[in-house]
């Protein structure tokens, strides 16, 4: 996911950047980019700032932005899966587990709840 992306997003529900649910989806963005750059074996307690960060951040803009689509049916998946992502996050925070198969699960789900908002309501 890049900014190319985020703006278009904003731009197709006449989101200004200034509002709360443009900053909380820009923070996650963002959040997601710096992953790359703190490796967990090498920069432990910045890369699991930023997970946590992430999940809050993109967590809350799943909700919000299902919200925005008005469809009560991806309303009540996404916030499902955001259950399903608070179970996973549980899991792995009373396991001590935090790794590279945590963060593939969790962005796993993520990722599906993209595909279908990309797919059912970023189209004219």
């Amino acid at each position: 996911m890049d900014l190319s992306f985020t703006f278009f997003v904003f731009k197709f529900f006449k989101l200004k950047l200034y509002f709360p649910i443009s900053l909380i989806w820009l923070v996650a963005v963002l959040s997601f980019g710096l992953l790359g750059f703190f490796p967990t074996h090498l920069y432990h307690n910045i890369h699991l700032s930023i997970v946590i960060v992430m999940f809050f951040t993109w967590t809350l803009s799943e909700h919000l932005f299902a919200n925005l689509t008005k469809n009560e049916g991806f309303i009540y998946f996404t916030n499902n899966l955001i259950f399903i992502q608070m179970v996973i996050i549980f899991f792995f925070v009373v396991t001590k587990n935090f790794n590279a198969i945590f963060e593939s699960i969790y962005l796993f789900a993520v990722f599906i709840w993209i595909i279908i908002f990309i797919g059912k309501f970023l189209r004219k």
